[in-house]
């Protein structure tokens, strides 16, 4: 049994998107090895100026959103 979450933190200049798991002890080198496999997947795909911009649009309008919901 296993659990993957993510979750981005912004800042004025940067971010950082956080992934973590939690795993039995039994499946957590394979999990690792997944995980680091997936992220060098993820690095190799080279997207577009487009698809950047797109995705920073999604998470700027996910987050306003999010504002409109506290009170």
């Amino acid at each position: 049994t296993y659990s993957i979450d993510s979750s981005p933190l912004f800042y004025s200049k940067m971010g950082i998107m956080n992934i973590y798991f939690t795993a039995l002890g039994e499946h957590t080198e394979r999990l690792t090895g997944i995980m680091s496999q997936e992220l060098r997947s993820f690095k190799q795909l080279n997207a577009t100026a487009e698809e950047i911009e797109r995705s920073k649009v999604q998470i700027l309008s996910s987050y306003l959103m999010g504002l409109e919901h506290t009170e």
